[in-house]
């Protein structure tokens, strides 16, 4: 908000009743003044979800495009639409926005030396959210991108997966197949959290112990904890997937490599 009121950008709540699904506008207006054309912009964020972090990163996006080159120009022509949060848009302006907002938001160097004390899993990024004052999921996307760990997140609604990502370690290992973006989630545990709509809707979670073959089309014999979290008004679950009880890479035979997918 402060970065937003030094370059002279109004920003207002968008009211409860606007777009959709839309998280947030930049708006232009042009004129001239005293003989002299000029711009001004406001950034309109979502209301419809009652969350700090979200709206925080509705704005830091809206930014992104204020800021990046060429985000402008493809506004001037019209081909800048609505932003929505679904964080797996193919549309170029929404990546670059949205890595702009994490960045923004939660720039690696602190971002990485807080996480060497924030835990691992959902506790980790529970406690990262609360440091960076961030949503839930952001968090979360910005966590499998930094740590070590063999860690996964799964973002999905009504039992279909809507996003997924992984820490590079966990990319990198072999044998394991992903559940891909559309498909139906893999472990029935996690369809009947997602099931029960009070789960989600009061942001309730649940934990338990999964064995590998719940999750990955792989012949790997390994334990992974599974952490679900409801996302509230949102009605999604947000499922973060920690590798237990898994063989060093080096200890694997090359029978098991039968290639990644994601």
């Amino acid at each position: 908000m402060e970065l937003a009121d030094k370059e002279d950008v109004m920003v207002m709540p968008m009211p409860s009743s606007g777009p959709g699904g839309v998280s947030g506008m930049l708006q232009r207006h042009s004129g001239v003044y005293n003989g002299v054309h000029a711009e001004s912009f406001g950034i309109l964020y979502a209301t419809h979800v009652d969350n700090a972090g979200f709206q925080r990163f509705s704005v830091a996006h809206e930014l992104g495009h204020l800021f990046l080159p060429g985000h402008q120009e493809a506004m001037r022509q019209g081909i800048l639409p609505p932003s929505r949060a679904e964080f797996s848009s193919k549309d170029r302006y929404e990546r670059e926005a949205d890595s702009f907002a994490s960045n923004l938001l939660m720039p690696v160097r602190l971002f990485d030396k807080q996480m060497r004390t924030a835990g691992e899993g959902l506790e980790a990024i529970r406690a990262l959210r609360e440091a960076c004052c961030t949503s839930l999921t952001a968090t979360a996307i910005r966590y499998v991108e930094r740590t070590s760990d063999l860690a996964a997140i799964v973002l999905s609604e009504n039992g279909i997966i809507k996003y997924a990502n992984a820490s590079r370690f966990f990319k990198e290992y072999p044998g394991i197949r992903f559940p891909m973006s559309g498909s139906v989630l893999p472990s029935p545990d996690v369809r009947s959290f997602c099931s029960e709509q009070h789960r989600t809707r009061h942001a309730l979670s649940s934990e338990k112990h999964v064995e590998v073959s719940d999750w990955f089309d792989s012949v790997l014999n390994g334990e992974l904890l599974e952490q679900c979290v409801g996302l509230g008004g949102w009605r999604r679950t947000l499922t973060v997937i920690s590798a237990l009880d898994f063989p060093m890479i080096d200890e694997l035979d090359e029978s098991t490599d039968r290639g990644v997918s994601w």
